[in-house]
């Protein structure tokens, strides 16, 4: 049985629904050339715009490796807790269906952005810090097993799924500033409204990966909230921001030395100074 695989969309929650991949799938035929089941031919890329989007979401993926403190953090904590990961083989940009910006293909170790959505710099920046903490959830087997190992109970691959998509809301796109644009959060009761923003872009990402109705996604949401929503590592806290990212990354990384990475490797990767955080350039293969 195909893994779940975690997506997160660009579209509105609707036209997400209609449009997800049967529950089979797992979000598979989200992306052509992964799934099993479709004749896919790879587009030529030789010249024109989809050569120029394509090479143009790969530099923006070796961009965004190096100057983003938080992509950094999060591949610095993927390579303590043992598992490798370079953006030559752990990143792809491809060509997506559905309007979906990314997801994360635990078989594969895999994470996809989808060129045709995002070929701009913060948009892809954007999609693999969320992929990222799937990646990391993946790699702490915490949130999914291995590809050859079935759910135990009816409801546990989805409450994986459910699970890592909380965190990944948490900790990334209901940061203060993000989650105050978008109008989840006020200037008061910020606990309660962030909690509120996590759950529906939980719901959204969930939503989009399996064709479940919406009382299954929220019912799957609601049974592992309380423990997944207190998860906090590798950051050991919820980011307010990129910006407080940047100039708390001393609190992280002390925070993060907690769970047992190295803070002379992640001062290194995370200072203005430091070298790429992974070597090559993505491919799509």
């Amino acid at each position: 049985e195909r893994q779940p695989s975690s997506a997160s969309t660009a579209a509105d929650e609707s036209s997400a629904s209609k449009s997800a991949p049967s529950s089979e799938d797992y979000g598979y035929s989200v992306f052509p050339k992964r799934d099993p089941g479709a004749d896919y031919k790879a587009p030529a890329r030789f010249i024109g715009f989809r050569a120029w989007r394509h090479n143009r979401c790969l530099k923006n993926v070796l961009d965004c490796s190096m100057t983003d403190p938080f992509i950094r953090y999060l591949i610095v904590a993927i390579r303590s807790r043992g598992c490798s990961f370079t953006l030559s083989r752990n990143v792809s940009c491809e060509r997506c269906r559905f309007s979906f910006s990314g997801g994360y293909d635990p078989m594969r170790k895999q994470v996809a952005v989808c060129e045709n959505e995002f070929w701009a710099k913060p948009g892809i920046c954007s999609v693999l810090r969320h992929e990222l903490i799937h990646a990391f959830d993946d790699c702490r087997a915490v949130m999914f097993k291995g590809a050859d190992e079935e759910a135990k109970e009816p409801n546990e691959s989805l409450d994986r799924l459910a699970c890592t998509e909380i965190r990944a809301a948490s900790l990334n796109h209901c940061m203060l500033g993000a989650a105050k644009m978008e109008g989840y959060t006020g200037m008061f009761n910020y606990a309660g409204q962030h909690q509120h923003c996590v759950k529906s872009k939980a719901l959204m990402s969930v939503l989009a990966a399996r064709q479940i109705s919406r009382p299954e996604g929220e019912a799957a949401i609601e049974r592992v909230f309380d423990r997944c929503y207190a998860d906090l590592e590798p950051f050991g806290r919820i980011p307010a921001s990129l910006k407080s990212f940047r100039s708390d990354c001393d609190r992280f990384i002390i925070d993060g030395a907690r769970y047992g990475y190295s803070i002379q490797e992640a001062r290194q990767r995370t200072g203005n100074a430091a070298s790429g955080s992974a070597s090559g350039s993505p491919s799509a293969s």
